[in-house]
């Protein structure tokens, strides 16, 4: 094997990113990845700035942007809002399937290989050798690792919330703003919120370290979001998130 093959950990945004970028200059790179479709679970509401966009050289298309705004609502314990306002649309909610399948494209364009359905068990470093255990009883060497696997992979060293996110009908907020809602009834310890798609359909969720579902039902009655749209890619979608610093 050529120890010279970047491997990355984790096919993610931030991975398949990495694995674009140097693949297109020529460096042999494979992403290992432990779920067998890239883009799913969703773990992530998307939203990003336009400078990230800019930046990341992201096309603006409808295919991997649903949606942009111009303002933040922030609702305190009182539930009255805060808005924040931008001089312009600036704030894009990417669709993450659909952005992350993008990467991988363009990354096996550039010559990246992409490997589904295998996990990462234990890596360990002698020099410049680094040793990945795989499931399977795989093995593999290189000298160069790049975990990509994000917050999960810090999972034992940070205290963990767990999240819920889904795509659901609603009613009586702003579609031209990203409503953000700090309650210790709706989120203990962290917050939720609502990004709208269009004028009925949005992103909903919320992280606590306790029972998700059960606050998603409070979040649901305070809020009056309903009936969860029926959809693969939109079923309620858990993940865990690391406490912020």
């Amino acid at each position: 094997m050529d120890q010279s093959e970047i491997f990355i950990v984790g096919g993610g945004f931030s991975g398949l990113l990495c694995a674009k970028e140097l693949a297109s200059k020529n460096f042999p790179v494979k992403v290992i990845e432990e779920h067998n479709e890239i883009g799913y679970p969703n773990k992530c509401s998307g939203v990003v700035s336009l400078k990230t966009i800019e930046t990341l050289n992201i096309p603006i298309s409808k295919n991997l942007v649903e949606n942009n705004f111009s303002k933040i609502i922030f609702y305190p314990p009182s539930g009255k809002g805060v808005t924040v306002n931008f001089k312009t649309k600036n704030i894009f909610v990417l669709n993450r399937y659909n952005i992350d399948n993008y990467l991988a494209e363009e990354a096996i364009k550039n010559g990246a290989e992409i490997s589904l359905l295998t996990k990462m068990i234990s890596f360990s470093q002698n020099g410049t050798c680094v040793k990945i255990k795989l499931t399977g009883d795989q093995s593999l060497t290189s000298s160069y690792l790049i975990d990509a696997r994000g917050a999960l992979s810090y999972a034992n060293k940070l205290g963990l919330y767990n999240g819920v996110q889904l795509y659901a009908y609603y009613k009586d907020f702003e579609t031209d703003a990203i409503h953000v809602f700090f309650n210790k009834s709706i989120a203990p310890g962290f917050f939720a919120w609502l990004i709208p798609l269009n004028e009925n359909l949005a992103k909903i969720g919320l992280a606590t370290k306790q029972n998700t579902f059960e606050f998603t039902k409070i979040f649901s009655d305070c809020t009056r979001w309903y009936k969860t749209k029926s959809c693969r890619r939109s079923s309620p979608i858990c993940w865990r998130l690391c406490r912020p610093n």
